[in-house]
């Protein structure tokens, strides 16, 4: 199980501000990050069938200059709010870190897009959320096509699959992941 969240607030020019949520508690996707049960810290929901959840984000900052723009997205894994019931499952570890694995594929994605987008100085937030919102909504709903093809990590071989295949995206993205996105604003 993964849960959501998503930031949206308007782009002000000249000013820098920050989505990126404090460090504490946050793990940040890196290659070779190792998530273990030890990073699910939060108190499991209660009257709810999933034995663990994934609380991932992906995160920005962004500030404003003369002609350009400098974006951070950053993808986080929240220890405080991710939870589990069963730390003997390895299946399970797997499928919530493929959880984590397809948000910074969606990050990649929206960073290829963002570095293709023609900012403008009058419409540099409303750009900036239409790709935003639509990766993370394509995210949710490719979050739910893993969790029901691999039964929540239960379907053994369809965990093994995924992993692999979650891995090859990954990897096939390696171009964007600078989480640091330079961009000229016309």
């Amino acid at each position: 199980m993964k849960k959501k969240i998503t930031f949206l607030v308007p782009v002000i020019l000249c000013m820098a501000f920050t989505m990126l949520p404090e460090n504490k508690g946050l793990i940040y996707w890196t290659r070779g990050v190792k998530l273990g049960w030890k990073d699910f810290q939060g108190a499991p929901e209660q009257n709810t069938v999933e034995l663990a959840a994934t609380d991932y984000s992906i995160s920005y900052y962004m500030h404003a200059f003369s002609d350009g723009l400098s974006i951070t997205l950053k993808t986080a894994f929240n220890k405080q709010s991710s939870w589990t019931r069963d730390t003997t499952d390895k299946f399970l570890l797997i499928h919530e870190i493929g959880h984590f694995n397809l948000a910074e594929v969606f990050a990649r994605k929206m960073r290829r897009e963002l570095l293709s987008v023609k900012f403008k100085y009058d419409s540099v937030s409303q750009q900036f959320n239409k790709v935003y919102t639509k990766y993370y909504a394509l995210l949710n709903k490719e979050q739910d096509a893993y969790d029901f093809i691999t039964n929540f990590s239960n379907n053994h071989l369809s965990q093994k699959i995924w992993t692999a295949r979650i891995d090859s995206m990954v990897q096939s993205m390696d171009n964007y992941k600078d989480t640091v996105l330079h961009v000229k604003i016309y």
